[in-house]
């Protein structure tokens, strides 16, 4: 059931958006997500249409009939604006987005139903959890949490110096405390917003083991005190202490071009992997060589394996190339092939293969952006159709009401006299007024029991929401 407006019915608006996206080749993920929630939209509206509280199937039709004439004019008064050649422009641009993106359909739709459960739930939660959720995604929050950790990271730096932690040593473990309280309180913020879906982002759950492993570390401090034995008979619990440094990585959380980063380095792995075996390869291969043929004449640098590899891998930095090749031209200058055996090792490590490396990670970054770009899609595309869908319910609530009442009046309330049923020799004049009168007296029976009955099913939807708002909250 359509609501009333000068919008563009969905509908039509997918359609156009699909004859759009349908010019780009390959698959498309984000066509895909808006098919999805397509018939997400059409399923619900069945339902929906299933469960009317119209009274009487002449309600029924009178209430259908009315519904496809609303929609049929809106769709003939309605008419494309500028906004929504905007709309299919960014639809386009971001399907391609998506496609060089590429992101599957299966990934795409468990971004999409963790995105969907997300605004459900914060929908149908309390007042106090939506302020909760308005808190700890506002700017200033993040910015407040931020500061905190680059703060604490200050204080960590600073106490490397003795006369610092001679003088401020107190205050800074005090504050470190403080800053303990702050992370903690964060997590438990976000915890309780999330539920367990805080720990769907890789991020949230670095936060989270981070947080944990301060605590511990606090924990432990804090019962066994400065008894020095004890200390270093727990030795895993010293290296906590030093993990303190790991509250640096939780900067990455707030900064976007950060998390790119860190992600494009992840995804690279793999294939750097593959690059490193085939250095250390090549490496090994030219440390046989080299030991082979100037083992007599530099013993310092190739006089076994394990020096002439070292000296190799000095060399990938292109550092004292030169002082190798003069060294062995002064003890020996018949040794004058050293120079070709050093460029091509050089050619082949440098020149080539550590600028895999490099293309490697420009790829992968290029590709991380976009993936980034295509889940932000994605979310907003979430939000978008819960939007929406609570916008059809609350218009189905109303029309559904309106169009029962139109109807009930309309059909009850036009004039209709005895004559209209029976002829006039079949009753005297009395007769006919009175079965007027008890005609009149059923119809007004009936009509109320009808607004009776929309009322009740109206307000017996609004106590199920008002039911399952409190519950979830």
């Amino acid at each position: 059931m359509e609501a009333d407006g000068p919008s563009v019915p969905k509908a039509d608006r997918f359609g156009e958006m699909d004859d759009i996206l349908g010019q780009s080749k390959g698959p498309n993920s984000l066509s895909f997500v808006r098919h999805h929630l397509k018939r997400q939209r059409e399923q619900q509206q069945q339902a929906r249409m299933a469960q009317l509280p119209l009274p009487t199937e002449s309600l029924r039709k009178t209430a259908a009939a009315a519904a496809a004439a609303s929609s049929a004019l809106g769709s003939v008064s309605e008419k494309p604006d500028k906004g929504s050649k905007d709309a299919s422009t960014d639809s386009f641009q971001s399907a391609h987005t998506f496609e060089a993106a590429n992101i599957n359909d299966k990934e795409a739709l468990d971004l999409l139903a963790l995105e969907q459960r997300r605004q459900k739930v914060l929908r149908s939660a309390g007042a106090f959890r939506r302020h909760m959720y308005n808190l700890t995604e506002s700017i200033a929050f993040n910015g407040f949490i931020l500061s905190v950790i680059l703060l604490n990271t200050g204080i960590m730096c600073a106490l490397t110096y003795d006369i610092v932690a001679v003088r401020v040593g107190w205050h800074a473990a005090v504050l470190d405390h403080v800053f303990l309280v702050i992370y903690f309180m964060e997590c438990v913020l976000k915890l309780f917003v999330w539920r367990l879906d805080y720990f769907k982002e890789q991020w949230n759950i670095i936060d989270f083991t981070i947080v944990i492993v301060n605590i511990a570390d606090f924990s432990v401090s804090t019962l066994v005190g400065n008894d020095v034995n004890i200390l270093n008979f727990i030795g895993i619990f010293r290296a906590m202490r030093a993990l303190r440094a790991l509250r640096v990585l939780r900067t990455v959380r707030f900064l976007k071009s950060l998390q790119v980063i860190m992600n494009t380095c992840l995804q690279s792995v793999q294939s750097m992997g593959a690059i490193t075996m085939l250095i250390s390869l090549f490496l090994y291969m030219f440390a046989v060589i080299g030991r082979g043929l100037y083992a007599d004449v530099d013993p310092k640098r190739f006089g076994n394996l394990g020096s002439a590899m070292f000296t190799l891998f000095q060399l990938l930095t292109l550092d004292d190339w030169f002082y190798i090749y003069s060294d062995a031209m002064a003890k020996d200058p018949g040794y004058f092939h050293i120079i070709f055996y050093l460029l091509l090792y050089i050619a082949f490590e440098y020149f080539i293969f550590l600028n895999l490396f490099v293309a490697v990670l420009v790829d992968n970054f290029q590709l991380t952006l976009e993936a980034a770009a295509a889940k932000e899609a994605i979310r907003k595309e979430a939000i978008k159709a819960e939007e929406e869908e609570v916008d059809e319910d609350v218009n189905d609530l109303l029309q559904t009401s309106r169009v029962s009442s139109i109807s009930s009046e309309g059909f009850f309330k036009s004039k209709r006299t005895i004559e209209d049923f029976y002829a006039d020799d079949a009753y005297s004049e009395s007769d006919r007024l009175y079965l007027a009168h008890c005609f009149r007296l059923l119809a007004a029976i009936d009509y109320n029991g009808n607004l009776s009955r929309n009322q009740k099913g109206t307000l017996d939807k609004i106590v199920e929401i008002v039911q399952e708002t409190t519950d979830d909250a």
